[in-house]
């Protein structure tokens, strides 16, 4: 058996992957004890989905289902900063981090978009991490104690779907 699909709105198709057992009701292809799995790229708006499974005697299976996918307008949010904004008595060896509502592009996330500024408005170096939702600044050297720090996550971050954080 055989059963592949198409996206009738993007023109992709491909395999499904899975040997499944079938039957035949009312003209549907019956998928039973076993999964098909397919990674099917969609559009925004509806998308057009047709399933065919073919057996080895070349019996024919059909199904189409139109699906919906919604854009992603909801820009990310810092829900989380360590240390705390306006913190006092930080350690001068501290990391800082930024944990974002969602899950970032971990290509997005890096010295561009998580940067720290001393109290001359001066770039401090340091290097950028990222894991699950949080991004993690490391200074290079250490800071100097008693002076005020600023730490920005700029445009250049953005979620998966392309999102700025506000």
């Amino acid at each position: 058996v055989t059963v592949n699909w198409n996206n009738a709105t993007t023109g992709a198709s491909g395999p499904a992957s899975q040997t499944p057992q079938y039957g035949w009701l009312f003209q549907y292809f019956l998928l039973s004890r076993q999964n098909w799995t397919a990674s099917i790229p969609l559009a925004v708006g509806s998308d057009v989905i047709t399933v065919t499974a073919t057996d080895a005697s070349r019996n024919l299976g059909r199904a189409t289902t139109t699906v919906t996918r919604i854009a992603d307008i909801t820009p990310p949010t810092v829900t989380a900063t360590s240390p705390s904004h306006q913190a006092q008595g930080v350690p001068v060896d501290a990391n800082l981090s930024a944990t974002f509502s969602e899950s970032m592009d971990p290509a997005t996330i890096n010295g561009t978009s998580f940067v720290l500024f001393d109290s001359n408005n001066n770039v401090v170096p340091g290097t950028v991490t990222y894991t699950g939702n949080t991004a993690t600044f490391d200074p290079i050297n250490v800071l100097a104690g008693g002076s005020n720090y600023t730490a920005r996550i700029t445009g250049a971050a953005r979620d998966l779907a392309g999102n700025n954080p506000v």
